[in-house]
């Protein structure tokens, strides 16, 4: 198949566009002009990449007359403190619709957009795809506003909508909770944290990159799709699992660090709709994940030394 895959060097794009190659399709990878995460696609004869910028998505059609399918990761702004910018979310929810315009253009026959669980807000319960949206930041309201359009301008394309929860992996940003613990037991005597008291779903990105390829060849209803490991716990344990794998000896002071502004927030999501529409389930247990993200960086040491 030809596949279009916008934010093709993104944290969860690139091992995407790996799982896309490695089962034969054609690829076009889009990503932003000069970008410098090019170095993380491979080298391969079926694989084009398209240097476009999000407000010119429309433009796309321009370069490939017909695709398959659209797959669009592109998202600015997705961490901490982008996410209260508004004038920024806008201008991502109008390249969603610039997107869609152009998946139009190519006769695609499915699109598949990245969702957020920002879009829920903050809830108690376990999180199901019927669950009422109240989105705390302009980030998450934009990620639902997309949504909400996208959904009327599919105009018969199959449209899947995957509300990602917390992914972590290769090319995750360096401030997240995972990446940060993995660098500071390697520096810091002593760690300070929130109280981790709060249920959390971490998925490892190579299951993430799995359940989207899945739906390339499943014929699902459209509209919302949570994706997560479907295994909440304390965020306390998460960060122990870390250390056993690390082997940290350091203190760890969890609750020296008050929550922000939004509190804790607690996420428990169901993920029984996307195991039913597309079979499948996660296959990587967070420790399996940590180890190999240990690997990996250190492999990557030794690469630069």
């Amino acid at each position: 198949m030809r596949i279009l895959v916008t934010g093709a060097t993104s944290f969860i794009g690139v091992h995407l566009v790996r799982k896309m190659l490695h089962q034969g399709h054609e690829v076009y990878a889009v990503i932003r002009p000069n970008s410098a995460n090019l170095y993380r696609l491979p080298k391969h004869p079926a694989l084009t990449v398209l240097e476009i910028s999000l407000n010119q998505m429309e433009t796309v059609a321009n370069h490939v007359n017909h695709a398959d399918a659209f797959f669009h990761l592109a998202w600015e702004g997705a961490r901490a403190p982008y996410r209260d910018d508004s004038a920024l979310q806008a201008d991502n929810y109008w390249g969603a619709v610039s997107a869609i315009l152009a998946a139009h253009k190519m006769h695609c026959r499915l699109f598949v957009g990245s969702g957020s669980q920002a879009e829920y807000g903050q809830c108690v319960d376990k999180v199901d795809e019927a669950a009422v949206c109240d989105p705390l930041t302009p980030y998450g309201k934009e990620k639902l506003h997309a949504y909400r359009t996208l959904m009327e301008m599919s105009n018969g394309m199959q449209l899947i909508w995957t509300r990602i929860f917390s992914v972590y992996g290769q090319y995750d940003y360096p401030t997240t909770l995972v990446m940060s613990c993995l660098r500071d037991m390697k520096q810091k005597s002593e760690i300070q944290l929130t109280a981790c008291s709060q249920l959390w779903d971490y998925l490892y990105v190579e299951d993430a990159a799995e359940a989207l390829l899945r739906f390339l060849n499943t014929e699902t209803e459209s509209g919302i799709y949570n994706l997560a490991s479907g295994n909440a716990r304390p965020l306390k344990a998460y960060v122990e699992d870390i250390r056993h794998a690390m082997n940290y000896k350091g203190d760890i002071l969890y609750g020296a660090i008050p929550y922000g502004k939004e509190g804790s927030i607690a996420l428990t999501p169901s993920i029984a709709k996307i195991q039913k529409a597309i079979g499948w389930n996660a296959r990587t247990s967070f420790a399996q994940g940590i180890q190999k993200l240990i690997d990996i960086q250190a492999n990557e040491s030794k690469r630069g030394a």
